[in-house]
């Protein structure tokens, strides 16, 4: 089925820079920003990078940083 005419047409990807770093001890956003730069480094700065992290408030300060998407992970369940 078509729903309209497409304009444009690519590939989106997007890298996953680390998963569930807020759950480790130490909160250190030099090593995440780190990452981020050898991403862009090696693939540009036009690609989307996210982190993954569990669901509270720690997990969130501590796995990302505000120039990357940041996703949420709710486990696998009971």
């Amino acid at each position: 089925m078509f729903f309209g005419e497409v304009k444009y047409l690519s590939l989106c990807f997007l890298f996953q820079v680390e998963n569930e770093y807020g759950s480790y001890f130490t909160c250190d956003h030099q090593y995440i920003s780190h990452l981020q730069d050898v991403f862009e480094q090696h693939l540009g700065r036009d690609v989307i990078l996210f982190t993954t992290d569990g669901f509270n408030d720690r997990m969130f300060e501590c796995g990302s940083l505000p120039s990357l998407f940041t996703t949420v992970d709710f486990g696998a369940g009971e």
